[in-house]
């Protein structure tokens, strides 16, 4: 089921020329962002006033879209023999990664054809992801001109 995430900022008096700006710049990134993140929405809008940045995020989906890593490994002459059957380190390799046979991929490079391992990423809900990533949104937000309060390197 598809849900609409909102992030609403707090912020001194802008100039409607920041405003403007700062509401571009959460749209392409918040893109970026959720495209980075293996998230599916339909569109991001968003809206602002002098004191309010809002970013609405609808049709956001409720898991990250399943996704494989490549983990390279060694040449495949050394995994299979001519007959395509698994040689002795070929299962020696298995059982050290934990893998099946199936797992298992080839891929032609410069140096020649080299095993590789498709493992299968665990998709997080979108719950988990939407503070790290709203809070990696309003760092991306540069104004032309900002002030620093305290000691901190956040402005």
């Amino acid at each position: 089921m598809a849900e609409t995430a909102l992030l609403e900022i707090g912020v001194e008096d802008l100039p409607p020329s920041f405003v403007c700006e700062a509401l571009q710049q959460l749209k392409e990134e918040g893109k970026e962002l959720f495209a980075s993140a293996y998230l599916d929405y339909e569109r991001i809008d968003t809206f602002g006033s002098s004191q309010r940045l809002v970013c609405q995020v609808a049709g956001l989906s409720p898991h990250q879209r399943p996704r494989f890593d490549k983990e390279m490994g060694p040449p495949q002459i050394m995994v299979f023999d001519e007959a395509g059957r698994l040689t002795f380190q070929g299962k020696a390799y298995l059982k050290a990664k934990g893998v099946k046979k199936e797992d298992l991929g080839i891929e032609k490079l410069e140096k020649g054809s080299y095993v590789y391992i498709k493992r299968k990423k665990i998709s997080q809900p979108t719950e988990k992801l939407l503070l790290s990533l709203f809070l990696e949104l309003i760092k991306s937000i540069h104004f032309p001109k900002s002030m620093r309060w305290g000691r901190e390197d956040f402005s």
